[in-house]
């Protein structure tokens, strides 16, 4: 099964023309925008410390994670969140991918370790529109379904999913 091979490792410069190709598909795009400005975006992310960029790999590399103290950004969906909680992004880049419960997997792999590396919570807020990765983030094990207005005017769904709630 796929998801029994799974493997993080940071993301580098040498990933950003694959990023960007990833970045293209429609329904990456549909989600974090059109990829003009992704080069520039990307290389930013990859040299910014406070950003723990990971590529995820089975046999083959298929998507990133990306988590980032909480409260290091000012989002008004992470405002009332412990002190260490973690945010995440993270998409699937190779369509032919999506649907087979990978998203699922490696989002849990991912949660786990940064608990297990003592963050208290993780959070991630999903577009209230993205159905997919509400569901695959829900059996991921994150939990929350009110819907907020963030800083710039989307609405997302905050999701949390706590370590003593998450065995």
């Amino acid at each position: 099964m796929l998801t029994d091979s799974l493997s993080f490792r940071a993301a580098t410069p040498a990933d950003i023309p694959m990023l960007r190709d990833w970045m293209k598909t429609p329904d990456v795009q549909q989600w974090w925008g059109a990829p003009e400005d992704h080069q520039r975006v990307l290389e930013n992310n990859i040299a910014n410390p406070a950003l723990d960029m990971r590529i995820v790999s089975t046999s083959q590399p298929f998507a990133l994670v990306q988590d980032y103290d909480a409260h290091h950004w000012p989002k008004t969906a992470y405002a009332s969140l412990p002190i260490g909680t973690r945010a995440m992004a993270a998409f699937i880049g190779v369509p032919a991918l999506l649907g087979q419960g990978l998203g699922r997997a490696f989002i849990r792999a991912r949660v786990r370790a940064l608990l297990a590396a003592d963050a208290p919570m993780v959070a991630i807020d999903p577009a209230a529109e993205n159905a997919r990765a509400i569901r695959a983030y829900r059996a991921a094990g994150f939990s929350g379904d009110v819907e907020i207005i963030d800083e710039d005017g989307v609405a997302v769904i905050p999701m949390i999913f706590k370590k003593d709630e998450n065995p």
